[in-house]
């Protein structure tokens, strides 16, 4: 676009649209100020250290910011529709009195406005950090209550599922795995929301860090998801047999917390191998440049 009336149109557009988008996020900032001022900072410690992170992250990466912003005007019949999208969401989401659920909107209004702005290509190295601001949502909010429940019974069911196939003996009643009799009850503390959560943050932190592509930040979040249901599961089963094996007393002791830094870093391990697969497939299948030919000299007497 060089035309520069046309361009002068374009950023005018844009720049209303992205008025439009702040507006209907306010509301979610104020909300968000009320919940940090009023909530243990302990609780909300993810939610508040959100912006801090993503700040941080961007400020790494101020060459790609830089040549986003110095980007010239972008069609925006291309990228509007992304935009328009991201204002539909955070308007339902306002309709239907959620402001909390405006947070998972944020992401993608950042993108659209990074992308009409300058362009995917320009955008893409920029959608971890701006991914990470669904996490503005703090884990501790009640509509989140229903999906840690969900989690409970997952991760029991994983639990049960594992050690029947070590032939231990094993059946669940809800939340509660029996063994036995050995009963173990699975918390909301232990539902594995916080497991999540956080391999979700390393997963987004990682491929920003090892610059992946969407497609690739996508199959990594996808891998995610199972490893961090597994790895509770195991977890789960493994303080399960302990209750049936030992007596709780055993199961609660040191060998409690114990196993989840095991298995977390084991889970850990195994997504930054996944990830670091993921860059080496690219690396191979980019064409390496031939070098150059030297015409052929010729021989001296």
């Amino acid at each position: 676009m060089t035309n520069p009336v046309t361009e002068r149109r374009a950023r005018a557009a844009l720049a209303s649209l992205a008025l439009a988008l702040l507006a209907l996020h306010a509301p979610l900032a104020a909300w968000l100020l009320q919940v940090w001022s009023e909530e243990h900072p302990g609780d909300v410690a993810l939610s508040l250290v959100t912006p801090l992170v993503v700040a941080g992250l961007l400020y790494l990466r101020r060459a790609d910011v830089l040549r986003l912003l110095r980007a010239p005007a972008q069609p925006l019949a291309t990228h509007l529709p992304l935009a328009l999208l991201a204002a539909a969401a955070a308007a339902a989401a306002l309709a239907l009195d959620a402001t909390p659920a405006t947070a998972l909107t944020l992401p993608l209004a950042a993108y659209a406005l990074a992308a009409a702005w300058g362009g995917h290509p320009r955008a893409a190295p920029l959608l971890p950090p701006l991914a990470m601001l669904a996490f503005l949502l703090p884990t501790t909010h009640p509509r989140l209550a229903s999906a840690s429940h969900d989690l409970q019974i997952a991760s029991a069911e994983a639990a049960t599922r594992i050690l029947r196939a070590l032939r231990f003996p094993s059946a669940r009643y809800g939340t509660t795995i029996v063994t036995e009799d050995a009963l173990n009850n699975v918390s909301e503390a232990c539902s594995g929301m916080n497991t999540l959560t956080a391999l979700l943050l390393f997963t987004l932190v990682l491929a920003f860090l090892l610059r992946l592509q969407p497609a690739q930040t996508l199959a990594s979040v996808a891998f995610m998801l199972p490893l961090a249901l597994a790895t509770n599961g195991a977890r789960i089963a493994f303080i399960s047999w302990l209750h049936w094996q030992h007596g709780y007393d055993i199961a609660m002791g040191d060998l409690h917390n114990l196993s989840a830094y095991a298995l977390f870093a084991l889970a850990y391990a195994t997504l930054f191998a996944f990830m670091r697969h993921l860059t080496f497939i690219t690396n191979t299948a980019q064409p390496t440049s031939a070098p150059p030919s030297h015409p052929a000299r010729p021989d001296h007497a």
